[in-house]
């Protein structure tokens, strides 16, 4: 695929230490990130509605179903979507676990929600463990979306849907944010081609 393989060597990807690159700025920007979220709840509460749109939206729901989002963060986005259907199981992964460590704290009073350290770029330990997976904004800080598409999905059980929510480059505001970001660079490869292409490649 163009979009995943990063042969052209201006692409952010195309350097070998481009993953541990992201997650030391990722982790070291963290606080700061969860306050920038913190700011734009409308937005988040935007995103979460999405979500619960898919996840009803979908056929067979069975009451142990358990919903995973990939690349959690904080857990913003997962407190928001357990609290509008608290019956439900909502596990938030991350690669960080001090990112987690935030997000257990602020979701403490949700017993059923739990939080994971998991890495996108590696399989999930239970093929059909999860009915509903979901990310926001993360798939553009991979360097190999397909592998992390191709990994949720083979830990889906049958007739389960996956949820994912990229920025818009091309919006003034989103420009302006991630321009002098280097962990944000491959936003700009963000478009509706190249997230069909990640997605059909994952299968």
């Amino acid at each position: 695929m163009r979009a995943s393989s990063n042969t052209d060597a201006s692409l952010p990807g195309s350097d070998p230490d481009f993953r541990a690159s992201q997650a030391a700025q990722y982790v070291a920007g963290g606080q700061a990130a969860d306050a920038e979220v913190a700011g734009r709840h409308r937005t988040y509460a935007r995103k979460a509605a999405l979500a619960l749109e898919a996840w009803r939206g979908a056929r067979d729901w069975r009451a142990d179903d358990v919903a995973v989002e990939i690349g959690c963060g904080g857990g913003v986005l997962t407190r928001l979507i357990a609290s509008a259907e608290p019956a439900r199981q909502w596990l938030g992964t991350d690669f960080s676990p001090v990112m987690l460590d935030g997000a257990r704290r602020a979701g403490a009073a949700r017993p059923r929600v739990e939080f994971r350290v998991h890495d996108a770029y590696e399989p999930f330990p239970q093929a059909g463990e999860f009915a509903f997976g979901f990310g926001c904004d993360i798939l553009h800080h991979l360097d190999d979306p397909v592998r992390a598409l191709g990994h949720l999905r083979h830990a889906l059980r049958p007739g389960g849907s996956m949820l994912f929510l990229e920025s818009n480059p091309r919006n003034p505001v989103i420009h302006l944010r991630c321009r002098n970001r280097p962990e944000e660079q491959r936003v700009y490869l963000t478009s509706e081609r190249t997230l069909a292409e990640w997605a059909m490649a994952a299968g």
